[in-house]
């Protein structure tokens, strides 16, 4: 689930991102947040429905996929696949707060120099986005999980 969340995201926004520079060239920190949100969200209708059988799976409530898919459908219909759905939107910023929180100080620690940070760099760099944006929106992650695990 992670790999194609990861996967399909990292599609969308480098796509986005091409199509920006192509179009207007420099990406700036605001116009790098907003393509990020939206690639989270576009990825966020593709991936959520996985989403809600898997925290269904994690917190016991079905036994396996087939059965949460038969469950879910069973107590709303298609509308409950994608139960928690504006929590989701607010945890969209989480991939726009990293990436750009990510790039924008690559720029910086690169002006003038090669266009590849060293591994350990980038993996701290990394490191340190992540732990920021996702401090930023833990709480509504937890509400998140809460809502779909009902």
């Amino acid at each position: 689930q992670d790999i194609v969340r990861s996967t399909s995201f990292f599609f969308v926004f480098v796509s986005l991102k091409t199509a920006y520079r192509k179009r207007y060239g420099r990406i700036h920190a605001s116009t790098n947040l907003v393509l990020g949100y939206l690639s989270a969200t576009v990825n966020l209708l593709i991936t959520m429905p996985f989403e809600v059988m898997s925290t269904r799976l994690m917190t016991g409530v079905s036994a396996d996929f087939p059965s949460a898919l038969r469950e879910l459908l069973k107590e709303g219909g298609l509308k409950r696949l994608y139960s928690g759905m504006r929590m989701n939107f607010v945890l969209c910023l989480n991939p726009a707060i990293k990436h750009m929180i990510f790039d924008q100080v690559k720029l910086r620690l690169l002006k003038g120099k090669k266009d590849v940070l060293p591994p350990g760099q980038s993996f701290l760099l990394g490191l340190v986005a992540t732990l920021i944006s996702s401090s930023a929106t833990f709480p509504a992650a937890r509400a998140r999980a809460l809502l779909q695990s009902r």
